[in-house]
């Protein structure tokens, strides 16, 4: 388990990727630059990405080993976000459903994100609908899968005190 959080934190992944930055504008346009998501962001979906390209080349060689590293790695990275949560800054995403619960499901690099809003933002909840493009800052505190195959297969970040705001398109 320490190879597994150190080989994490050793290429930029784990908590340290979770201290958020803004993410910068790129490309000019007579109307305000459409924003780009944030370098850390960007990390933590690739890092998911290779975890869940490693589980599926393990099962389909049917290789313990290696199965049992992509797990190992996911497991790692749950227990860090429930240990010790961490703020997300102006990650980008697209809303994907809103649940009756008034959890509101985004999309972004093939990663669910699970948003619980903060009190003060009712007012947005009500002008979101699947599609719409949102920048959130809160904290990641978990994944919501039952199972660690879940997970890996279709993580679904927990992002709770979430303040949204809604990008133009």
């Amino acid at each position: 388990m320490r190879t597994i959080v150190s080989t994490m934190l050793a290429i930029g992944v784990g908590l340290s990727i979770i201290n958020c930055e803004s993410g910068s504008s790129s490309g000019a346009s007579a109307s305000a630059p459409r924003p780009t998501k944030p370098q850390d962001q960007e990390k933590f979906e690739s890092f998911l990405k290779e975890i869940k390209k490693e589980y599926q080349d393990g099962q389909s060689r049917k290789n313990g080993v290696v199965t049992a590293s992509a797990e190992g790695r996911m497991k790692a990275l749950i227990a860090e976000l429930g240990a010790k949560p961490k703020p997300v800054s102006s990650w980008l995403c697209e809303v994907s459903r809103i649940r009756d619960d008034k959890a509101v499901i985004c999309v972004s690099g093939g990663v669910m994100y699970r948003l619980t809003m903060s009190e003060s933002s009712p007012a947005v909840l009500s002008q979101l609908s699947a599609g719409s493009e949102l920048k959130i800052s809160g904290r990641a505190r978990g994944e919501a899968s039952i199972t660690i195959s879940g997970a890996i297969s279709e993580p679904e970040i927990i992002v709770d005190n979430v303040m949204v705001e809604v990008v133009a398109k």
